[in-house]
C-alpha cells in the first residue's frame, strides 16, 4: 500500500501538479494524501480516476518497477524477434535497443535474454566475433540462476560462434560444457544437440572416433526419447553419417546419406540445407566417375545458395571448376566464375568478389595468361585495400607473389611475399 501511495507521489511531481489538482472534485486533498503517506488504500474506481489525471495506466500503481520493467521487456523482445524472423537483423537490433533504459531494472534472466537476442542477430549476419561476446555476457547472468536448459543452450551458442569464426578447439571446450548439465535438462532437443555439436566438432577436428561417438549417442537418444518427428537434427545427421563415409572412403554409404539428408531438408524446406546436401551428393557423383550428374547437383546447389542468399556460394562453384578442368572444359570455367562474380557484385559482397578474382587469377596463370592474371589480381588488390581486409590482403598479396614468380619478376615477388608477412 505504502509502495502505491509512493509511486502516486512520485507520477504528481514527475508531471509538476498539485495534490489539489490532481484530486479535482472526486476526491478531497486530505485522502489523497492519505493514500500517498500510505494510510489508506484508494478503490478500484478512485484509482482508475487517479490513473487517468495522472496519464498512465492502472497497473502501473498496481505491479512493481520490476514487474513493469519485465513486462515493456517483453513487449519489446516479441516485437523485435517478428524483425528477426522476417531476417531484418539490423531492424531487430536497432528496435530492441529501446531496451537499453530498462536493462539495469531487469533481472538476472532477462539480462541474459538480452544478450543472447543481441547475439542471435549478430550470429544471424555472421559478425560471429561480436556474437561470442554477447554470448558470453548472457552466460555470466544465466549463472546466477538455476535455468539449466538456458545456460546449457548460451554455451552451445558461444560454441557455434567460435566454431563458425574457426576457433574448433575452444568451441570443444564449450560444447563439453554443455554437456555436463545434461542431467539437469528438461529440454531434450537440447541434448541432441550437444551431441550433434560435438560429433560435429570432433569431426572437424579430424577425431573421427569420437565423432562417430556421439554421432550415435545423437542417434540413440533421439530414437529413445521419440524425437523422431520432433527433432530438426535427423537431416544434419544423415549429413555427419555421410562426410564421416566420405572420409573413410565409403562412397556409396554417402551417396545414400547424402540423398536422405536432402528430402529431409526439403521436407523442411530448408534451402540452405539442401544446397548443402546436393553439393556432398555431387562431389559423390563426381568420385564414382559420373561426371555429368555431378554437373547438374553442383549447378543446383549454386541456385539453392543463390535462392537463400547463403554467404558461401564458393564450394559448388570450386566444384565445378575441378570437374571442367578435369575434362578440359574452359570456356565452362569462366562462364561459372562470371556468374559467381555478377552475384557477388550483386550482393556487394566484397570478400566473395575478392575471392572469385582469386579463382580467376589461378585460372589464367595455369594458362599462362599472365596480363589476365594481373587485371584480376590488381582488382582483387583493389577491394580488400578499400576494405581494410587483412585476411584477404594476405591472400591477394600470396597470389601476386606466385604470379610474378611465374613470369620469372623476381624484386616483384619478393616485394608482394614481404607485404603478406607484413
Amino acid at each position: 500500500m505504502q509502495l502505491m501511495g509512493e509511486k502516486i507521489r512520485k507520477r504528481r511531481k514527475e508531471l509538476g501538479l498539485t495534490l489539489k489538482e490532481v484530486a479535482g472534485d472526486f476526491v478531497t486533498v486530505a485522502q489523497l494524501s492519505s493514500i500517498e503517506n500510505g494510510k489508506s488504500k484508494p478503490s478500484k474506481k478512485l484509482l482508475e480516476f487517479l490513473a487517468k489525471q495522472l496519464g498512465v495506466n492502472i497497473e502501473y500503481f498496481i505491479i512493481s518497477e520490476h514487474d513493469a520493467a519485465h513486462i515493456k521487456f517483453n513487449d519489446i523482445l516479441l516485437k523485435s524477434k517478428a524483425y528477426y524472423n522476417d531476417a531484418k537483423y539490423e531492424e531487430a537490433l536497432n528496435y530492441f535497443n529501446s531496451a537499453r533504459p530498462i536493462f539495469n531494472i531487469l533481472s538476472n534472466l532477462d539480462k541474459g535474454i538480452y544478450y543472447t537476442f543481441i547475439g542471435d542477430c549478430l550470429y544471424s549476419m555472421g559478425e560471429y566475433e561480436q556474437s561470442f561476446e554477447n554470448f558470453n555476457k548472457a552466460l555470466v547472468y544465466y549463472l546466477r540462476t538455476v535455468e539449466y536448459n538456458l545456460i546449457a543452450d548460451i554455451n552451445i551458442k558461444i560454441g557455434n560462434s567460435l566454431y563458425m569464426a574457426k576457433n574448433y578447439e575452444i568451441a570443444l571446450g564449450y560444447y563439453l560444457n554443455a554437456l555436463s548439465y545434461i542431467d539437469k535438462l528438461s529440454d531434450l532437443s537440447i541434448t541432441a544437440r550437444i551431441f550433434y555439436d560435438l560429433s560435429l566438432c570432433y569431426f572437424t577436428l579430424d577425431r573421427f572416433g569420437l565423432s562417430r561417438e556421439y554421432l550415435e549417442k545423437c542417434i540413440e537418444y533421439i530414437k529413445m526419447n521419440d524425437l523422431e518427428t520432433k527433432s530438426n537434427l535427423l537431416p544434419y545427421i544423415n549429413m555427419m553419417i555421410g562426410l564421416i563415409n566420405l572420409k573413410l572412403d565409403n562412397v556409396k554409404e554417402s551417396l545414400e546419406e547424402f540423398n536422405q539428408a536432402f528430402e529431409k531438408y526439403k521436407l523442411q524446406n530448408d534451402i540452405v540445407g539442401m544446397a548443402r546436401a546436393k553439393n556432398n551428393i555431387g562431389i559423390c557423383l563426381r568420385e564414382l566417375g559420373q561426371s555429368d550428374k555431378a554437373i547438374e547437383c553442383f549447378k543446383e546447389a549454386l541456385e539453392y545458395k543463390v535462392i537463400s542468399n547463403d554467404e558461401d556460394i564458393l564450394e559448388p562453384v570450386r566444384n565445378l571448376i575441378e570437374i571442367y578442368s578435369n575434362d578440359v572444359l574452359y570456356d565452362n570455367i569462366i562462364d561459372i566464375l562470371n556468374n559467381a562474380e555478377s552475384i557477388f557484385i550483386k550482393r556487394n559482397d566484397y570478400e566473395g568478389l575478392i575471392n572469385i578474382y582469386l579463382l580467376k587469377m589461378d585460372f589464367f596463370i595455369k594458362h599462362n595468361d599472365f596480363d589476365k592474371s594481373e587485371i584480376y589480381g590488381f582488382l582483387a588488390l583493389d577491394n580488400a585495400l578499400r576494405k581494410n581486409n587483412k585476411q584477404m590482403l594476405e591472400k591477394v598479396y600470396l597470389n601476386l607473389s606466385k604470379l610474378y614468380r611465374k613470369i620469372g619478376n623476381e624484386s616483384m615477388t619478393i616485394e608482394y611475399m614481404l607485404k603478406a608477412k607484413d
